[in-house]
């Protein structure tokens, strides 16, 4: 019965995402449109309402299955590898989004997509070198040391990346550029921008409780590519809904400039953070 009901949500939520994109200036798409958000919103609560009635049964017996395969064991128990796992699998969706936007630049002969490309691909660039960099250092004599030079490399790196992002902030500006969404899609991706930076925000203070430099590193640069989404965040919000009355241009200065201080300041603290504990281990 439940399979049944998650099986319906999903087909309602589709095809309310799907027509989107469809012509709802005609009135029986409109209709279908309506009738589509009201079954998905109706059944997405009632979704909501089992799992929340029956998740704690659930959630016990998934841990049960888990221990019996030991790669889901390992990722329940050993928080170190469930980051840098979970590293892994973002690194690897953000190279498809890094293709798609250097895709639309060449396509389009756009600057704008062309910022946002060599953002991306600078992204990748960094959370693949700090994950290699946990690998190499899992085999070094000092390993404590090593992965407080991987640390402090990271804070340098996200002073370069601030620069591509600085670049598309310029784009943005100047330029009148935007992040956009179709539709009513941009209220989905403000969700999840705010739920991204709240987690993102936990796990830097999580993190903190382990004596793991390399998945500091991590949590760190997730904060900064969550800031970045919440600029993406207004941008869509100012296009989608902006009638003309607000300076666009000065709220995305502010956030850019806000968002390029919060990177740079990650970047420096971590460089100043990993100085003194290596003079700490030398002294």
């Amino acid at each position: 019965m439940l399979a049944t009901i998650y099986i319906v949500t999903a087909i309602f939520i589709s095809g309310a995402i799907a027509i989107l994109f469809a012509d709802q200036s005609k009135l029986f798409v409109a209709i279908c449109a309506y009738a589509l958000y009201a079954c998905a919103a109706i059944s997405l609560a009632y979704t909501t309402y089992t799992i929340v009635i029956y998740a704690p049964g659930l959630g016990k017996r998934a841990r049960q299955w888990a221990k019996k395969v030991p790669v889901l064991d390992k990722l329940l128990q050993n928080y170190n590898f469930r980051t840098l796992f979970l590293a892994t699998l973002t690194t690897v969706f953000t190279i498809f989004v890094a293709v798609v936007h250097a895709w639309l630049g060449l396509q389009q002969q756009s600057i704008w997509y062309g910022a946002l490309a060599a953002y991306y691909i600078l992204l990748i660039l960094l959370k693949a070198t700090v994950l290699l960099s946990q690998k190499r250092n899992d085999v070094c004599k000092n390993k404590a040391q090593k992965q407080c030079k991987s640390y402090r490399n990271c804070g340098v790196f996200l002073l370069v990346l601030n620069i591509a992002l600085s670049s598309a902030i310029a784009q943005m500006i100047f330029d009148g550029q935007a992040f956009v969404y179709p539709g009513w899609t941009v209220i989905a991706f403000a969700l999840y921008a705010f739920v991204k930076i709240a987690v993102a925000i936990f796990n830097v203070f999580k993190a903190t409780r382990y004596d793991n430099p390399v998945v500091q590193a991590i949590r760190n640069v997730n904060l900064a590519d969550a800031f970045v989404s919440i600029l993406a965040l207004q941008t869509a919000l100012l296009w989608s809904f902006g009638d003309g009355s607000i300076n666009v241009s000065l709220f995305n200065t502010i956030t850019g400039c806000a968002v390029s201080f919060g990177i740079v300041a990650i970047g420096v603290v971590m460089i100043i953070r990993s100085k003194k504990i290596m003079e700490k281990n030398n002294g």
